[in-house]
């Protein structure tokens, strides 16, 4: 392993791919298998902090959106906009790194650790515990951008059958039919999985398969914001919503977690890639 920290960034390499981690939200920003281009899209037209970094995986953190929280509260939650610590690292038994991360401060009467592992694919652990004396509702997700070559091109398996909260219809419930083909222009948490989710992206032009799998989750939120709610997002510039279409392992909707007073809970998502 090779992991070295620059400014506010840490590189690692290894045997089998690249990664960079940004320590404000602790989001990985990049992941490049080898011989891959990066799996995940990054802003063209970042904003400049304290907003949240457009791209890679942000943490949505306790809360996904505003659910079950005011409608004051910040958007997904702090962990994303918070500056956070590497607290260990090591080789696991396959030789792959893995960086445990926390918040440089408290975020929440419960707390959070992050376990990134880089090396044949990405794998994200999001571990929360209730540490507060009484009951707390957590919901969550790791948003990620999953990189494509048009997302107009690009379609989205592995949901067919599911139902989902749309929420471009004002949570409107409907059921998935067959792929989404193309993944544009909606936003929706996939729900009511028999067991752990696995979603794929078919990236036709590049002629390869993006997946994630997800443990710990019931619930999947697939999300683009097409051409004209990107008008309005001064990160998302030009057509560059095209380049990305977001699918995310997530506790969201239905799939709130109840923690008692001492209870914990681990969502981890893996992202891998096939070629065709």
């Amino acid at each position: 392993m090779n992991a070295s920290g620059a400014m506010n960034v840490i590189a690692i390499d290894t045997p089998w791919s690249r990664a960079t981690i940004s320590l404000f939200g602790a989001q990985v920003l990049s992941f490049v298998p080898a011989g891959e281009e990066d799996l995940l899209w990054m802003s063209p037209a970042p904003l400049p902090p304290p907003a949240a970094i457009r791209g890679g995986v942000p943490l949505c953190w306790p809360w996904f959106a505003r659910q079950n929280v005011p409608a004051t509260a910040v958007q997904h939650g702090p962990a994303r906009i918070s500056e956070w610590r590497v607290v260990s690292q090591r080789l696991n038994g396959g030789g792959e790194p893995e960086l445990m991360m926390r918040p440089v401060e408290p975020l929440d009467p419960m707390s959070v650790e992050l376990m990134i592992t880089v090396g044949r694919s990405l794998r994200i652990s999001l571990t929360t515990v209730n540490e507060d004396r009484v009951p707390r509702t957590l919901t969550q997700a790791l948003h990620t951008y999953l990189r494509v070559t048009d997302a107009e091109r690009a379609v989205v398996a592995g949901l067919d059958g599911l139902p989902y909260i749309d929420s471009r219809q004002g949570g409107a419930p409907a059921r998935q039919q067959g792929d989404i083909d193309p993944p544009v222009a909606l936003d929706r948490i996939y729900h009511g999985f028999a067991g752990d989710p696995a979603v794929s992206v078919v990236d036709r032009d590049a002629r390869r398969t993006l997946t994630v799998s997800a443990e710990g989750s019931r619930s999947v939120v697939v999300w683009n914001p097409g051409e004209a709610l990107a008008a309005g997002m001064k990160d998302v510039p030009g057509d560059s919503w095209r380049g990305f279409v977001c699918v995310e392992a997530a506790n969201a909707g239905p799939d709130r977690r109840e923690l008692a007073p001492g209870q914990s809970h681990r969502l981890t998502q893996t992202l891998s890639v096939r070629r065709h």
